[in-house]
């Protein structure tokens, strides 16, 4: 009797809470995301980018020779986040102060991040370019708008196993 009050419960809930308007198929934000990105990049005269099957764009300011990082690397990155507003406003970048750079876990970032990093060998310097899905999506802070595409300019300094 329990388990089937707490299927009505459910039901009910689904019912309710579910209208055509509050379902969003990620397929359309990403596709919508990476034609803004191509849009973007079109206004901006850049054209030496590389589209990734993910939805990521990037470009190679400088490649490098070492290891590319794996999920359970952590890495040693100089980074400046911006929007892709008219002004690219920044919204992050590593310290400048000592040391002059950031560690994560690749793991711990954003999907965009993990998927752009891992194709840059260790010594490279790169722009991202990483559709919202793929970044904060619908949450906004204070700094990020929701459903905003950002730009990163990303040094890959180590590769930390």
């Amino acid at each position: 009797m329990k388990k089937l009050s707490y299927l009505f419960m459910l039901l009910a809930l689904s019912i309710v809470g579910c209208n055509e308007s509050a379902i969003i198929n990620p397929d359309i934000q990403l596709n919508a995301d990476k034609e803004a990105i191509r849009q973007f990049l079109e206004d901006n005269d850049i054209t030496d980018y590389v589209e990734h099957s993910s939805g990521v764009f990037y470009r190679f300011i400088k490649e490098g020779t070492g290891t590319k990082p794996e999920l359970y690397h952590y890495v040693r990155v100089k980074y400046k986040g911006s929007l892709m507003d008219e002004d690219r406003t920044v919204f992050d970048e590593s310290p400048t102060t000592d040391p002059p750079y950031s560690t994560f876990i690749l793991s711990g970032v954003i999907a965009g991040w993990q998927i752009g990093l891992k194709l840059m060998p260790e010594g490279s310097k790169a722009v991202l370019y990483i559709p919202s899905s793929l970044a904060y999506g619908k949450v906004s802070s204070a700094n990020i708008p929701a459903n905003s595409n950002l730009e990163f300019e990303v040094e890959l300094l180590d590769v930390i196993e």
